[in-house]
């Protein structure tokens, strides 16, 4: 390989409540979302990026050649005579990394709600970015993980109530104004743009994690009968079911990038046409009906 490859960094802020579902029941919650093992934080996963991606491009474009290139192509089923069946797959030149979980947003009753993330997922983002060797890169000023960090400071006047927990000892974060420039170019309007200017905050580790395990929205979903309940009647079964989800407003971010290089004659990078795809055809606004839930929006040609 020579050279360090670049990655595209992708930005999915959710205008409605989002389930990205496990498929396992946790306690009394029967669909609950990802999380991540080791920190309990929310997560989209990359099957489910790269599968609203596929289905997007396979609509759109008739260059089957070109849609392989980025995703793979279909498994089909081969069988030579005499030969039970066997499978031919081969994968695409582009990985989909998982989105993770930026900001979040906890009701407040000094606001409508604020826009909170931690130490953690900052610095964390700002290491993935230099992994990933991406043209964005995030400068952050050193973090106490027993501060809490405003960004707006007319925050500063009162005590901030941040869901049940209350923020009495909070500092202005010097560096807030290259964190915001950096937020802006992944939210979708300058409506929420201005909203995280003006409620930003970054919560210890500690709290910001406790919060989450608190507030998570968990609904109440029915399947009923003709006789409009969820137990059996006259043969039919209705269904009460318990479903968790990241509300709206929430931001997450990834990573597209190459397939690392094992030949000569995969050395052409698929990445600069797969950005100059999205910009031709806008696709940015048409994964949000792929994906229903979440929708992106290109703000640069290094950041979507």
């Amino acid at each position: 390989m020579q050279g360090k490859q670049e990655s595209l960094l992708v930005g999915y802020y959710t205008i409605t409540p989002l389930h990205m579902g496990t498929g396992q029941a946790t306690g009394a919650v029967d669909l609950p979302i990802a999380k991540e093992a080791h920190t309990g934080i929310p997560f989209i996963p990359s099957t489910s990026l790269k599968g609203a991606w596929r289905d997007l491009f396979k609509t759109q474009f008739s260059d089957k050649d070109e849609f392989e290139s980025f995703f793979g192509n279909e498994i089909e089923q081969t069988r030579e005579p005499g030969q039970s069946a066997t499978t031919a797959h081969q994968a695409g030149k582009l990985i989909f990394n998982e989105a993770q979980l930026l900001l979040y947003p906890f009701r407040s009753l000094n606001t409508l709600y604020v826009y909170a993330t931690c130490p953690f997922i900052l610095e964390r983002l700002q290491n993935n970015l230099k992994y990933f060797n991406s043209r964005q890169q995030l400068t952050l000023d050193r973090l106490d993980n027993q501060t809490i960090y405003v960004c707006n400071k007319s925050l500063l006047h009162d005590n901030l109530i941040v869901e049940d927990y209350i923020c009495s000892e909070m500092e202005y974060y010097d560096h807030g104004e290259h964190l915001l420039e950096f937020l802006q170019n992944l939210v979708p309007d300058e409506y929420s743009t201005k909203r995280i200017e003006e409620n930003l905050i970054i919560l210890p580790d500690n709290i910001f994690i406790q919060l989450l395990e608190t507030t998570l929205p968990v609904q109440a979903r029915t399947k009923l009968t003709s006789a409009k309940t969820a137990s059996k009647y006259n043969g039919e079964s209705g269904n009460l079911w318990y479903e968790e989800y990241v509300p709206a407003d929430t931001l997450f971010v990834s990573f597209i990038m190459d397939r690392p290089i094992i030949t000569d004659e995969q050395s052409d990078s698929d990445l600069p046409k797969f950005k100059n795809r999205i910009k031709e055809q806008n696709i940015s606004m048409r994964l949000m009906q792929k994906f229903r839930r979440l929708t992106k929006r290109e703000k640069s040609k290094d950041i979507i």
